[in-house]
């Protein structure tokens, strides 16, 4: 199954939501082990079913950059082809 943007958009005030915590907690996700080493992923949950948030935390910058929301499943397949471009371009 992909999950295209429309999927997500009836949930996004509720996605917006759920990253905020990432303002006074950006390690609050788990770290990231294999390929996508350096990044954390955050779970919750919308009535689609369990979701995920790739995102790098930089910590220079005071920054959390999200780099990808979806539904669980096939998620961290498509969530390293969009890393492996981010990291080719210097991005994270």
């Amino acid at each position: 199954m992909s999950v295209r943007k429309k999927d997500l958009e009836p949930y996004q005030k509720q996605v917006i939501r759920e990253l905020l915590v990432l303002e006074r907690d950006p390690f609050k996700g788990h770290a990231l082990k294999g390929t996508l080493r350096g990044l954390r992923s955050l779970e919750f949950s919308l009535p689609g079913g369990a979701c995920r948030a790739v995102y790098a935390v930089k910590e220079k910058e005071w920054v959390c950059l999200i780099v990808i929301v979806g539904y669980h499943e096939n998620f961290y397949r498509r969530a390293e082809r969009r890393i492996k471009a981010l990291r080719r371009n210097g991005i994270i």
